[in-house]
């Protein structure tokens, strides 16, 4: 059974929230987002391209902001290094949730030195480390802000565990880099992989008309169901946005 978004007054207006899977599947449905990422935009917030969390959405008219904790003292410790934890309390707004747009994506640290450690004769961890100093790379951690590759402090995380942004490791490889980065194994595009997420999305949109046993059309030309609208509001979206989802997947369905 599909889990149902809460729903809670804001001023006179109905927020439709969005546990944290639920929201973590959209995400990765359409931006093929992971973990980690949603964590690193938690931390940028909406002001600066990112998104913002609530706790206690079911006790609470105007529910508290999600920010992530540090011990009492302010300090990292080595068992709060993992933050993913802490984002199971999180609900989103579904209507951000799906028009959100990322200003930045990220890469965890243990795949960065993954990538760069196939190039011959590269230490990966002590080249990032320098590209840290260099202030060409910043590294980022949800709970203690940065990671041992910017501290000689212990009690911060090691470099894998940090959060980097693709736009800076872009531009090393294509300053730095360029003359290696075809010994690195080719990923497919940001552009490839939200094209398919949109696909997925559009067809599962399409099943759930389908699932609700309403009338629907077989061309993209007709009027579509009343029903459409009370299925927009499961999905915390407009009934426009999600009719064009349903259309496309018919135009789709015929070829076109």
């Amino acid at each position: 059974m599909k889990a149902k978004p809460k729903r809670a007054r804001s001023g006179k207006a109905e927020v439709t929230y969005l546990a944290y899977p639920a929201a973590l599947a959209r995400l990765r449905e359409r931006l093929s987002a992971t973990p980690e990422e949603i964590a690193a935009w938690l931390i940028m917030g909406p002001k600066h391209g990112g998104l913002a969390a609530y706790v206690n959405v079911n006790e609470f008219k105007k529910p508290r902001r999600f920010a992530f904790a540090a011990d009492q003292a302010g300090r990292p410790s080595v068992d709060q290094h993992d933050y993913l934890p802490q984002l199971m309390q999180c609900w989103f707004r579904a209507n951000n949730i799906e028009r959100f747009k990322p200003r930045e994506r990220f890469v965890v640290g243990r795949d960065l030195i993954a990538r760069w450690s196939k190039i011959p004769g590269v230490d990966a961890l002590a080249y990032i480390r320098a590209k840290i100093e260099e202030s060409r790379l910043n590294d980022m951690h949800p709970i203690c802000g940065g990671t041992r590759g910017s501290t000689a402090d212990d009690s911060y995380p090691p470099v894998e565990q940090g959060l980097f942004g693709l736009n800076e490791v872009r531009a090393i490889e294509a300053e730095e880099l360029i003359e290696v980065v075809h010994l690195l194994d080719a990923k497919p595009s940001l552009a490839g992989r939200d094209q398919a997420a949109t696909r997925q999305r559009q067809e599962r949109r399409y099943r759930m008309c389908i699932e609700d046993e309403l009338p629907m059309p077989k061309d993209d030309y007709a009027h579509l169901p009343r029903g459409i609208g009370r299925l927009a509001k499961q999905e915390g979206i407009t009934r426009q946005a999600f009719a064009q989802d349903v259309k496309a997947h018919i135009r789709y369905l015929m070829g076109k």
